[in-house]
C-alpha cells in the first residue's frame, strides 16, 4: 500500500513540474500574444511565486497537519489546475497575473505536503529509497514536460486541432491532467496511526512556537542557502532556457522546448544514478552531514560550468552546458527532501516545511524580477538573456555554498535531536501507511 501510495504522490509530482514548467514552456508565445515584456514576466511570476506561494504555504502546512495532507492536497491539485484553465483563456496582463497566481497557490502545497508525508508512510531505512523516487519523477518529469509540451505545442501547431492559440491548447491539457490525479489520490484509501505522538530529548513537550524560537536562527539560515542554491538553478536552466535558445540560436519555442526535452532527462537520469550511488557509498559514513556535503559539491562543481556558458557557440553546445549543469542540480535536489524531513519532527514537519518559502520570498522576488528587468535594460546586446542569467548563477551558487559549509555544525545538531524526537515516537506505534498524515 505504502509503495502505491509513493506512485500517486509521483504523479503528483509529475503534474506539479508540468504546471510550473507552463510558464516558462510558453513564454515567448504568451509574451507575444498578451504583449508582455520581459520585465513583467519576471515581474508577475518572480512576485507570485516569492509572495503568493510564501503566504499560502505555512497556512497549508498548519491546515495538512491538523486535517491530513492528502485531504489538503487534494484541494490544492484542484487549485493549480483551475487556475491552469484560467491561463488559457487569459486575455490580459491581469488575468495572467490571476492565473499565475493560482498555479503557485496550489504549487505552495507540493513540497510541504510531498517531503513531509513520506516519513509518515516509510521507516527510516526505506526513506532514502522512497526520497529519490520521488525526486527522480520532480526532476526528470519537470524536464520531460519540455519534450512532451514541447511536441504537444507543435502538434497544435502544425494540426490546428483546436479554436484556440496552441499555447492555450497546452495549458487546458494540463489543468485535465491534475483533475485525473486529484481523483487518484482522493480515491486511494489509507491505514490510520492511533498511537499517541510522544517526545523524546530536547523537543519533548515544547510548543511550535517555543520549537521555533529555539531552532528558528539555524532554519532561517539553512533555508536561505537553500533557496540560493535552489533559485539559482531553477532561473537559470529552467525558466529562461527556452527564451534563450529562441533569442540567440535562432529556434523556434517548439523546438527550443524539443531540443532540451531529450538531454535534460538523461542527464538529470545520470544525476539521480550518481546520486544513489554516492548514498550507497558516502551516506552511512557521513551521516546526515551526507545531504548538507553532497549540496556543497555539487553547487561547487556547477560554478564554473555556469561561468562558461556563455561561450557556447551553438545551441548543442548551449544544452549540453544546461546538461551537465543538471546534473549538478539534480544532485543537489535528491537529497533536499532529507535535508527539509530532518529539521523537524513529524507533528511539526509539514509546517516547519512551509516555512521555507517564507524565508526565501526576497530571493525569489529579486532574481526573477532582477534578469527580466536588466533584460529589458540590455536587450539589444548579442546573448544579453544568457549573461544575465549567468550573472545570476555566479552570485547565488557560492553564496550558498558558504552558508551551508558554516552552518553544517548546527544544523547536525537540529538533525541528531530531530532523530531522537521521531525514534521515540515510532518506537511507541505500531507500523502502517498514513498516507493523510
Amino acid at each position: 500500500m505504502r509503495w502505491v501510495s509513493l506512485l500517486i504522490l509521483c504523479a503528483i509530482a509529475a503534474v506539479g513540474a508540468a504546471s510550473y514548467s507552463i510558464l516558462s514552456i510558453l513564454v515567448e508565445p504568451i509574451k507575444a500574444d498578451l504583449s508582455l515584456t520581459d520585465g513583467e514576466i519576471g515581474f508577475i511570476t518572480g512576485l507570485m511565486i516569492a509572495v503568493v506561494g510564501a503566504l499560502a504555504a505555512f497556512p497549508i502546512g498548519a491546515a495538512a497537519d491538523r486535517f491530513g495532507r492528502s485531504l489538503v492536497l487534494a484541494c490544492c491539485i484542484l487549485t493549480w489546475s483551475a487556475a491552469t484553465a484560467v491561463l488559457a483563456f487569459a486575455s490580459s496582463k491581469s488575468v495572467f497575473a490571476l492565473g499565475v497566481a493560482g498555479i503557485i497557490l496550489g504549487e505552495a502545497a507540493l513540497i510541504p505536503l510531498l517531503y513531509a508525508m513520506i516519513p509518515a508512510m516509510f521507516s527510516d531505512k526505506q526513506r532514502p529509497t522512497a526520497n529519490i523516487v520521488l525526486v527522480s519523477v520532480m526532476v526528470i518529469g519537470a524536464y520531460g514536460v519540455y519534450a512532451v509540451l514541447g511536441t504537444l505545442l507543435q502538434t497544435f501547431e502544425d494540426w490546428n486541432t483546436i479554436p484556440l492559440a496552441p499555447w492555450r491548447g497546452v495549458c487546458l491539457v494540463v489543468a485535465l491532467t491534475g483533475a485525473a490525479v486529484t481523483a487518484a489520490l482522493v480515491m486511494t484509501p489509507a491505514r490510520k496511526e492511533n498511537a499517541p505522538k510522544v517526545g523524546a530529548g530536547d523537543l519533548r513537550d515544547q510548543s511550535f512556537l517555543t520549537y521555533l524560537k529555539r531552532e528558528g536562527p539555524t532554519l532561517f539560515l539553512f533555508y536561505l542557502a537553500i533557496s540560493l542554491y535552489f533559485v539559482a538553478f531553477t532561473q537559470g536552466i529552467m525558466f529562461w532556457s527556452p527564451a534563450i535558445l529562441q533569442r540567440s540560436y535562432g529556434l523556434s519555442a517548439a523546438e527550443a522546448n524539443i531540443a532540451l526535452g531529450t538531454p535534460l532527462i538523461a542527464a538529470s537520469a545520470a544525476g539521480l544514478a550518481l546520486a544513489y550511488w554516492l548514498q550507497r557509498k558516502l551516506a552511512s559514513r557521513w551521516g546526515h552531514a551526507f545531504g548538507v556535503r553532497l549540496v556543497i559539491l555539487a553547487c561547487s562543481v556547477g560554478i564554473p560550468i555556469a561561468a562558461l556558458m556563455p561561450f557556447a557557440p551553438t545551441a548543442l553546445a548551449f544544452v549540453a552546458a544546461q546538461s551537465l549543469l543538471v546534473v549538478c542540480m539534480t544532485l543537489s535536489m535528491s537529497v533536499a527532501p532529507a535535508l527539509l524531513q530532518d529539521c523537524a519532527p513529524d507533528r511539526y514537519r509539514s509546517r516547519v516545511i512551509a516555512l521555507f518559502p517564507l524565508v526565501a520570498v526576497v530571493v525569489r522576488i529579486v532574481i526573477p524580477w532582477g534578469i527580466g528587468g536588466l533584460s529589458d535594460a540590455f536587450g539589444n546586446i548579442d546573448r544579453a538573456l544568457l549573461y544575465i542569467n549567468v550573472g545570476a548563477m555566479l552570485i547565488s551558487l557560492p553564496a550558498s555554498v558558504w552558508l551551508l559549509r558554516s552552518l553544517e555544525p548546527r544544523y547536525l545538531a537540529l538533525a541528531e535531536r530531530v532523530r531522537r524526537e521521531d525514534d521515540a515516537k515510532n518506537y511507541a506505534s505500531p507500523g502502517g501507511v498514513n498516507l493523510d498524515r
